[in-house]
This record gives structure tokens, sequence and C-alpha cells, in this order.
């Protein structure tokens, strides 16, 4: 890693320490660590990095909930 400019998302709470920290945003690899670890790195280059990203936007990751199941996840839990 070239840099060490670990940036926390808007939405984290400022005042705990358990947020997902970015680097690199601006270089070939990104890099990405839990806060309350910094010291395990986890590296994805732009294209990798670009589809998470584009994944997350569309809420391929997003979590479930049970109100938030459709029918069809509703049946496969039966």
């Amino acid at each position: 890693m070239k840099t060490e400019k670990w940036k926390k998302s808007s939405f984290c709470k400022w005042d705990k320490d358990a947020c997902t920290e970015v680097d690199g945003l601006d270089e070939d690899y990104v890099h990405v660590r839990n806060s309350r670890n910094p010291h395990t790195v986890v590296s994805f280059d732009r294209e990798e990095w670009t589809a998470f990203i584009d994944g997350v936007k569309v809420g391929d990751f997003d979590l479930k909930t049970y109100q938030a199941m459709d029918a069809e996840e509703m049946m496969e839990q039966v």
C-alpha cells in the first residue's frame, strides 16, 4: 500500500470503533479493513471494487429482514 489515508463512511458512528475503512481509492488497488482489527487488510483491484460498489448500489448486499422478504423467499423458509 502506498498511502495511509483510511476513510470511514459518513454513516459510521464516530463514537464507536467499529467501522469499515477504505484506502487507495485513487490507486490501482482499493484496500479495506475493519477499524477494530486494522492490521488485517483485504485488497481489490479497481474492476473488483467497481463491481462490488455497483452491487451495493442496486441492493445486492442489503441485509434481509423478515418484513422485507418477498413471497418466494418466505416459501423457501417453510
